[in-house]
């Protein structure tokens, strides 16, 4: 998206008559208008998803619109609209099922298998570096945050550990006074979970593979 519209800044090509999120071509739109299921679009149009006069054109530039159909094609408008990819039978039907497969960096071939099912012309695209660059800008500060993210789950492990020693002397001091398992609020699983059950309240911190993930629930007990 923001090659094709230098960071969101264009979003109208007087050459195609492309519009929105990822320039999508007039021919194209009735495919979106229909596929999106919405009433209200559907109204907008007057009934008639194969118009592209002046409402149709402000119907794609509308913020509210014009990036659901951009999810829309990368979920598998491409096919609907008729895209084939020549490296991936298959790559049209979910480009994000495709995405995945790049794992980490700005790998050229999967961009290369996305770009047959945007722009049509895979790396021959004149813009396919600036495509590529732009892609391993957004994966660098991904991994970043993924970073930030797991130094927020050690600190949070440290601190849950540090609780996890009060609580086993006040469970021994009240095992000792008959109140017994009563009062084992807190606990550490095995793996690399850790829990911490504080009420009604269980807060559960995840780390695996490079990524972070902070669970909230609520919960009847401490089980």
């Amino acid at each position: 998206m923001s090659h094709e519209t230098a960071g969101l800044t264009v979003m109208y090509q007087p050459k195609t008559g492309g519009r929105g999120a990822i320039m999508m071509i007039p021919a194209n739109w009735h495919f979106a208008f229909t596929s999106l299921r919405d009433p209200s679009i559907l109204a907008r149009l007057g009934g008639d998803p194969n118009r592209t006069d002046q409402v149709a054109q402000d119907l794609m530039m509308d913020p509210n619109v014009t990036f659901r159909v951009a999810a829309w094609w990368f979920r598998g408008g491409a096919a609907i609209a008729g895209m084939k990819a020549p490296s991936n039978a298959t790559a049209c039907n979910d480009l994000a099922a495709v995405a995945d497969g790049m794992g980490m960096n700005a790998d050229r071939k999967v961009l290369a298998t996305i770009n047959e099912c945007v722009a049509g012309n895979g790396d021959k695209d004149p813009g396919f570096d600036q495509r590529v660059a732009l892609t391993g800008k957004v994966l660098r500060a991904v991994q970043a945050e993924v970073r930030n993210a797991t130094a927020t789950v050690v600190s949070s492990t440290a601190t849950v550990s540090s609780t996890t020693n009060v609580a086993a002397t006040a469970t021994a001091k009240a095992a000792a006074s008959g109140l017994g398992e009563q009062s084992s609020a807190i606990r550490a699983d095995a793996g690399s979970w850790t829990s911490a059950v504080v009420g009604a309240v269980a807060l559960a911190v995840v780390a695996r593979d490079e990524r972070a993930v902070i669970v909230i629930k609520n919960c009847g007990s401490a089980n």
